[in-house]
């Protein structure tokens, strides 16, 4: 492991085009198997449309928010506790071994508002995720409260906020955001794809 670790420290150009690389092949695989399904779900709205002669009944905007906005709080939840109880047990603001301080109370409200209105961003942006760029996009959009709340909490951001702290905080928006919409987009899709499949054959 040390000598792979040297090997990566001396030959870090190789490492970062590798990564840039496998990085690049795997976009264009979630891309196109975004696609694939984009193409299968609309021919099975088609069909299921023609047969029963009329429109697809479509969750409500309400209702694709209620549902992913519970879903998402449930992705904090164990977090939540872990630092409500560093909190109570350590103090508001605690320093790591490489001197990192975090803000814990600023931490314990971004959890659970962030992936809350995470939640809510994405349930009212489903309608508009029908490609890679739509899909990134709105996962930018939810992902962003989250990201600012953990940058706030992280060395007095919340009172020194700096141009480090805001290249950092969109960097992993930006990251993220991709990964989040991207991803939700796939499992929705494969979802209402295995939902009509049933419903076509009944």
């Amino acid at each position: 492991m040390n000598a792979f670790s040297a090997w990566a420290q001396s030959h870090s150009a190789i490492v970062i085009a590798a990564s840039i690389v496998a990085l690049g092949f795997h976009a264009y695989r979630l891309v196109r198997k975004q696609r694939a399904f984009s193409r299968r779900v609309t021919a099975l709205e088609s069909q299921l449309t023609q047969r029963r002669g009329g429109t697809l009944a479509t969750p409500s905007a309400w209702q694709r928010v209620r549902n992913t906005a519970l879903l998402c709080l449930v992705f904090p939840g164990v977090f939540s506790v872990l630092i409500w109880a560093a909190y109570l047990l350590g103090g508001r603001i605690q320093r790591d071994n490489s001197g990192v301080t975090t803000d814990l109370l600023v931490l314990s409200i971004a959890y659970p508002v962030g992936s809350l209105l995470m939640g809510t961003v994405l349930g009212l942006g489903v309608p508009l995720m029908r490609n890679f760029a739509s899909s990134s996009i709105v996962g930018i959009l939810a992902i962003a409260p989250l990201m600012v709340g953990i940058g706030l909490s992280i060395d007095n951001a919340l009172t020194q906020w700096t141009l480090s702290d805001t290249v950092l905080t969109a960097s992993l928006t930006i990251v993220f955001g991709i990964a989040l919409g991207c991803g939700a987009t796939i499992v929705t899709r494969r979802r209402a794809a295995a939902g009509m499949l049933r419903s076509t054959k009944r």
